[in-house]
């Protein structure tokens, strides 16, 4: 199995915890993967849970495809990168006035694609050749957030903060589920 660095293994290669906390066997985890992971003879335990829990089993249409839910969290891990190097603290709170003119290479008060991309190689130490569709990502991910009022292909300011704030508190079980899904076990 693959898994991040937030989840614990024992000796024998038992998971002990998951995101930092301790496991609780009577909780329900979302998890990623492939959508037949559920069959007893490639995954002996989990088939085993799903052949006597039939109902915990997801629709066959219910799932995200791996390659969006994977550029998602790369994404988001491109603007934990950018947040941490701009003096973003923890609870994502901007320590440096001057965070958003560094991102803003052109200078016009908008975060534009041409503008992340100087960011992403310039401030993240990325390289960003041929990943446009990593670029428009991190893009849409801000701008649920809100776009600029003065132009609306670009980020403003205050849409990059507020992103920060939210994503500081977040873990990858809320890339899987829609906000919605957040308070689910």
């Amino acid at each position: 199995m693959q898994y991040d660095d937030e989840v614990h293994l024992d000796k024998d290669g038992y998971v002990t915890h998951v995101a930092g906390e301790p496991l609780d066997e009577s909780r329900i985890y979302k998890v990623a993967s492939i959508s037949d992971f559920w069959r007893k003879r490639d995954a002996p335990s989990i088939g085993a849970y799903f052949e006597d829990h039939p109902e915990g089993l997801p629709e066959g249409d219910s799932g995200k495809p791996i390659h969006a839910l994977l550029l998602r969290f790369f994404a988001l891990q491109v603007w934990t990168r950018l947040w941490k190097e701009l003096g973003f603290d923890s609870n994502g709170e901007c320590t440096d006035p001057e965070a958003f003119k560094r991102l803003d290479h052109d200078g016009d008060g908008v975060l534009s694609k041409d503008d992340l991309k100087h960011a992403m190689a310039e401030i993240a130490g990325l390289d960003v050749d041929g990943m446009d569709v990593l670029v428009d990502m991190c893009i849409s991910e801000i701008a649920a957030f809100g776009r600029s009022h003065n132009k609306m292909n670009g980020l403003s300011e205050d849409a990059i903060h507020q992103a920060a704030k939210h994503w500081s508190s977040s873990s990858l079980a809320s890339l899987v589920g829609d906000s919605d899904d957040d308070d689910e076990d």
